[in-house]
C-alpha cells in the first residue's frame, strides 16, 4: 500500500530512529508524485494497520483517530474514536493520488 506525499528540493524523513525501508519496498515516483509505503511509515509511528482483502481497504489505528484507503481511491476517510466507538461519520481527505499497491 502507497500512499502520495509531496515535497520540493530534498526531503528527508526521521522518525526516532531513521526509517528503512525494505528491499522492493522504497518510496517510488509514480505520475510525478513520490508514494510512500503505508504500513512502514504508520508502524513507525506506532499505528496498526489492517488490511482488508476483499475490498483492496485498509485501515490505519493510531489513538483517537482511525483512517480507511481503498486501492484506487483519492479520497481517504478519517474516524475520530472516542470512547471506544468510531464516529459514524468520516472527515473525507482528498489525495493528490489514488491509493495503489506496488
Amino acid at each position: 500500500m502507497m500512499v502520495c506525499v509531496s515535497a520540493e528540493g530534498d526531503a528527508n524523513v526521521v522518525i526516532g530512529d531513521k526509517l528503512v525501508f525494505e528491499q522492493g519496498n522504497e518510496p517510488f515516483i509514480a505520475n510525478e508524485r513520490t508514494m510512500m509505503p503505508l504500513r512502514a511509515i504508520s508502524e513507525a509511528l506506532d499505528a496498526t494497520v489492517y488490511w482488508f482483502n476483499d475490498d483492496k481497504r485498509v485501515q490505519i489505528v493510531c489513538y483517537d483517530s482511525l483512517l480507511s484507503l481503498q486501492i484506487g481511491n483519492s479520497v481517504m476517510g478519517k474516524y475520530v474514536i472516542q470512547n471506544g466507538q468510531v464516529s459514524s461519520q468520516p472527515i473525507s481527505i482528498e489525495l493528490d493520488a489514488p491509493a495503489m499497491i506496488h
